[in-house]
């Protein structure tokens, strides 16, 4: 039986130069929009942080989650499957993730999304253009890689809010570790420390 070509390596490498190119265009776009509707767009940020927060107090009053020693903003691999842009948050005890009692919720980075859906479509379009019978999983890829230039743009974003999250969590009034961390990274995975308080 003859073994199936795959293509995804050599789709990717024809796309990185459309890739590169395209985000330089909607990251300016995002930009201006952040400048136009920051403030919308931490309204809507801090509303979910105060979710997540009350799912914390309550619990914490019954007994069944310690102090808040983390708060992890993971964006999501699963939307990017959904044309979406999402953003999970998530407050966890000193056991990190072995916190047993979930307490998180998604934001929809709306902020982002037209710009992705934009640079999706152009994206898919050329691969269409350069590479005949192209299938889903070949597009897939492509949209799991460029969604790593959003991923980044998030990361940046997420640290320079983060004085701003730290006071959300100060205003909560829930029980917090002396140095909570606020986290950036892959769900369940690496994560990285964008912003330190050794008294909340």
């Amino acid at each position: 039986m003859k073994e199936k070509y795959d293509r995804r390596e050599e789709i990717l490498q024809s796309m990185q130069p459309y890739m590169e190119e395209r985000f330089q265009e909607s990251g300016s776009s995002i930009q201006k929009k952040l400048e136009e509707q920051g403030d919308e767009f931490w309204n809507g940020m801090r509303g979910k942080i105060e979710r997540v927060f009350v799912q914390v107090k309550n619990l914490q009053e019954r007994g069944q989650k310690g102090k808040i020693a983390y708060l992890v903003c993971s964006f999501m691999q699963c939307g990017v499957h959904l044309n979406r842009m999402l953003l999970r948050i998530e407050a966890l005890d000193e056991g990190f993730y072995l916190d047993e009692q979930e307490t998180a919720d998604c934001y929809d980075l709306q902020l982002l999304q037209d710009a992705y859906q934009g640079d999706m479509a152009f994206l898919h379009q050329k691969v269409s253009e350069k590479f005949i019978r192209v299938q889903n999983y070949e597009l897939d890829e492509v949209s799991k890689v460029y969604s790593e230039y959003y991923n980044a743009l998030m990361y940046r974003i997420m640290k320079s809010i983060g004085s701003l999250i730290m006071r959300t969590v100060s205003e909560s009034g829930v029980r917090v570790s002396d140095s909570l961390r606020i986290m950036y990274g892959e769900y369940m995975g690496s994560v990285a420390v964008i912003h330190v308080s050794d008294a909340v």
